[in-house]
């Protein structure tokens, strides 16, 4: 049975993939899923702009996307989460959202996109796995550790190395509004 993702849902990245700089050591979060395929930002990306925004994916966005609790945060609600993702445009506004962030929040730059049933292909070959890990534990931690907390009860079953996974893609079908 192959997994469909949704908003809010967490998986990592296989450990075969971590010598990919884009997705190796990725713990990725579900923005959006619908016809043109699956929106995901990776909360585990490095740390930029003064360690205050996270580069979270390969494909640039139209904007930063700011993710917070859903009653102090209008925007797309994320699941079960209790977690929204809205735009943080480079205005003053946004600017100063920015310099406010709270500990519980995540400032995004980016995304990766993957085409109607690619991700549920690419989980199914053994390149990504659903982690039950809280968003809100995870993103409390130092982004260095939310792999490993994200892997946390995964059982990866290495494939031998024959069966390696290959890496995803890096260009989506299509582009992603929020």
């Amino acid at each position: 049975m192959t997994k469909a993702f949704k908003a809010g849902d967490i998986f990592v990245a296989h450990p075969g993939l971590d010598a990919d700089p884009e997705f190796g050591r990725g713990v990725f979060l579900v923005i959006k899923t619908g016809d043109a395929g699956t929106l995901a930002v990776n909360i585990a990306g490095a740390e930029i702009m003064d360690g205050k925004v996270t580069k979270s994916g390969p494909i640039d966005g139209r904007a930063l996307l700011y993710l917070r609790k859903t009653d102090e945060n209008p925007g797309l609600e994320l699941g079960a989460t209790g977690y929204s993702a809205s735009p943080i445009y480079p205005d003053a506004e946004g600017m100063a959202l920015l310099e406010q962030k709270p500990d519980d929040a995540l400032v995004l730059m980016g995304y990766a996109g993957w085409g109607k049933g690619q991700l549920a292909k690419e989980a199914k070959a053994g390149a990504w796995f659903e982690s039950a890990a809280s968003l809100e534990d995870l993103i409390r931690l130092p982004r260095e550790e939310r792999w490993d907390a994200a892997s946390k009860g995964v059982d990866f079953n290495p494939p031998k190395q024959e069966e390696k996974p290959a890496a995803p893609r890096k260009k989506p079908g299509k582009s992603f509004d929020l």
